[in-house]
């Protein structure tokens, strides 16, 4: 990957409340796109991500972290060599 990552971005909603920002870094392996998402719909949210690509931009890892009014968020989500 030999391109060079885009700035970091921030934006916001314009339905309700929140705004997203996010970064893209490109690596020998893949890339990382990371981020954090602030919005109100019911609740306060707030959700922190990372998504990992490989060399393809397939997929290999997602997780996201954060909460939802009171509830905790905590989800990983991998893909093994096989695509499962």
């Amino acid at each position: 990957m030999s391109q060079t990552a885009p700035a970091p971005i921030l934006w916001r909603r314009l339905d309700l409340p929140g705004h997203d920002s996010a970064a893209l870094r490109l690596g020998e392996e893949g890339a990382v796109l990371s981020g954090m998402a602030v919005f109100h719909q019911g609740a306060a949210t707030a959700l922190a991500y990372t998504i990992h690509t490989d060399r393809a931009w397939q997929t290999t890892e997602a997780r996201v972290q954060g909460f939802r009014d009171r509830e905790t968020i905590d989800l990983r989500v991998r893909r093994d060599a096989a695509g499962s």
